[in-house]
């Protein structure tokens, strides 16, 4: 990001630098940005000749034109509208009574100081290491082309896809009065598209199930079921552990004295003085498992390393759209990490935000460390409704059958509106219901029972749970981070951490400001509070929340410092994403300057700055307890008016 601002002269020295010293340090990220900066010179340039096409028609309409295209071809287009394509240096008669095809420069807005730059990096780290640099390539080249989706995980993704976008629009039109229970259009065009994608093997029958019988919406979710369960089915009957010479003999050959020292990758996210100490690959495991988590099938390996370590990844291919943004919220809670190392209050609680290392290897695909202990609450609620016979969408059809019926029995008395706060209420003791009858507030704890060894086990287990809900909840609030669904979190089950995936800040339609339309401060839903307990809830969550805001919030760590580069790229991101063009004007810094204020103020709330200086003075007598503020939010995030108001995607009675 720097390469592309004021300061990408400083940034440029240190990244040569780097790669003269740490090639390995850089060359993931380097390769990704390289990559990102071609597809975007390849669109920008597309685009650029589209409006040269677009302008030479409206201004000569009688005349062919020839536009030179990204590939170096010049498409001819005639008065009949039809495009033939040549060589740009095509000679001939007809060539001559043509005018010459105008050059197509690359935009204004294209980086071209940081693309020179990326190019001119990669190729020192090329020149100073030929051969560690072709070993590396091949090595991500073989990760990011064999462990491909198959036809089958790749539909099963698609058809998951489709069943949230299908509950989405379930959910939205239960309050619709004239709802006609057909599929919208969007969704109708959506099919259309996803069905020329299809594989051979189920194009026509996913053509006639979903497009040809037009089925209503109520049918469209039940034939998603059907298609969900059908390749989930055949997905699990797979074996789990399948030999990697399936997919790559090359990394089954792997071997550490073939090839130049390659490390293994994420440990320069570490702090540490020296690489001397990082551990190098040995090899590949000779097998690797194929996993299946919240709608998506991943591969994962197994690197071992020459002090004997096992270090696990998961290869993520496809990954999320706005994996950089997330990249850069890690980065900034590793530094936080580091003063909460620093400090007493944090350190003697062992209190951290675990960010297993994520490596990028292309704008698509990156590699995510964990191992098979891992577990998201969306498996553990998935695997409550196998056991109980459900199917996962069944609480919210139910929730939303009942909604209509009661709006249905007050459309009929159109004298009697139903009130918000009726609203509200009714939405509470439907999910009271569901916590009853499908969902108790048992599951979380009746799993962990059955997954730990004994009750000592159990214990530490709930202990570090609660320290670690405490980090998640505090990043959740200090950066409004939305939607934090029960599948983004991801909970180890031989360590107790939790780490929470798509770590992206909230941020108004309006202005780049960071801001959050849930109402709960953060996720504290009752599965979650029954596992707990009260006693750990008063007397390890509240305390931890404080000596985490109470370590980040203190003068000498300076958090204004950390946070100006990091909010300064979110508001870049945010102007990038809608396409504005953005210069550091008097509202690209006052939007920064905000953001960093939002973000100290509520640091400095979690730490109960203001109580404690209260306490602290000896004229005064403190008429609040010294935790107020934390115990405040937790109890906002308990109330089950304020769950009920999160809505059924939210998953409030888990």
């Amino acid at each position: 990001m720097s390469l592309s601002h004021r300061e990408s002269k400083h940034a440029r020295y240190v990244l040569q630098s780097l790669a003269k010293h740490f090639p390995q340090a850089i060359f993931y990220q380097l390769r990704t940005s390289r990559e990102e900066m071609h597809l975007l010179k390849r669109a920008m340039t597309a685009r650029a000749a589209q409006a040269a096409l677009v302008e030479a028609r409206r201004t000569n309409p009688d005349a062919s034109t020839d536009v030179t295209m990204a590939d170096g071809t010049a498409t001819n287009v005639g008065t009949s509208g039809e495009a033939s394509t040549q060589a740009s240096n095509t000679s001939g008669p007809s060539a001559a009574n043509q005018p010459p095809a105008p050059a197509v420069e690359l935009p204004p807005g294209f980086p071209r100081g940081a693309y020179e730059h990326v190019e001119e990096i990669m190729q020192v780290l090329k020149t100073a290491f030929p051969l560690l640099i072709l070993s590396l390539e091949t090595m991500v080249d073989q990760i990011q082309h064999k462990f491909k989706l198959s036809p089958e995980e790749e539909v099963y993704r698609n058809v998951c896809m489709l069943m949230q976008d299908a509950t989405q629009n379930f959910v939205i039109r239960v309050n619709a009065q004239d709802d006609d229970g057909q599929l919208n259009p969007q969704t109708v065009m959506m099919l259309q598209r996803m069905a020329a994608n299809m594989p051979l093997f189920v194009r026509k029958e996913f053509e006639d199930e979903f497009i040809a019988s037009k089925p209503t919406h109520t049918q469209y979710m039940q034939r998603l079921q059907t298609w969900r369960d059908r390749f989930e089915k055949l997905i699990d009957s797979r074996p789990r552990l399948q030999p990697l010479a399936l997919l790559s003999h090359y990394l089954t050959e792997f071997q550490y004295s073939k090839v130049d020292e390659i490390e293994v990758p994420g440990q320069y996210t570490e702090e540490k003085d020296s690489n001397q100490s990082f551990v190098r690959i040995q090899k590949y495991a000779s097998k690797f498992e194929t996993c299946r988590s919240n709608g998506s099938c991943w591969k994962r390996f197994t690197l071992y390393g020459n002090d004997h370590s096992r270090t696990s990844f998961i290869v993520q291919l496809p990954c999320h759209r706005q994996s950089r943004r997330e990249e850069r919220v890690i980065q900034i809670l590793r530094t936080f990490n580091g003063a909460l190392n620093r400090k007493k209050e944090s350190r003697r609680r062992n209190l951290n935000f675990h960010l297993p290392a994520i490596v990028s290897c292309s704008p698509s695909v990156r590699l995510f460390q964990t191992d098979s202990s891992y577990v998201s609450f969306g498996d553990i609620y998935d695997l409550h409704c196998e056991e109980a016979g459900i199917s996962k969408e069944e609480p919210i059809l139910y929730s939303g059958e009942k909604v209509k019926q009661v709006l249905r029995g007050f459309r009929e008395f159109p004298s009697r509106q139903l009130t918000k706060t009726e609203y509200i209420t009714l939405k509470k003791e439907i999910f009271e219901e569901i916590n009853v009858k499908m969902v108790p507030d048992s599951v979380i704890t009746n799993y962990m029972v059955r997954t730990m060894d004994g009750p000592i086990e159990l214990w530490r287990m709930r202990k570090q749970f609660t320290h670690q809900l405490a980090a998640c909840g505090f990043m959740t609030f200090v950066l409004s981070i939305s939607s934090r669904n029960p599948s983004r979190f991801q909970i180890s089950r031989s360590t107790g951490l939790i780490a929470m995936t798509e770590l992206l800040p909230g941020i108004s339609s309006q202005l780049p400001i960071f801001a959050t339309g849930d109402v709960v401060p953060f996720r504290f839903t009752p599965n979650m509070q029954h596992f707990v307990g009260t006693n750990f809830m008063d007397g390890i969550l509240a305390p931890s929340i404080m000596a985490i805001g109470q370590s980040l919030s203190e003068p000498e760590f300076d958090l204004e410092y950390h946070l100006c580069l990091f909010s300064r790229d979110e508001v870049s991101a945010w102007m990038s994403m809608r396409g504005k063009p953005w210069n550091v004007d008097g509202v690209f810094r006052q939007s920064v300057t905000a953001n960093i204020e939002s973000i100290v103020k509520k640091a400095e709330g979690l730490g109960c700055k203001s109580e404690r200086e209260s306490a602290m003075q000896s004229s005064v007598t403190p008429n609040t307890a010294v935790l107020q503020s934390v115990t405040s939010l937790i109890t906002a995030a308990t109330n089950p008016m304020q769950l009920a108001k999160m809505g059924e995607l939210y998953h409030p009675w888990f």
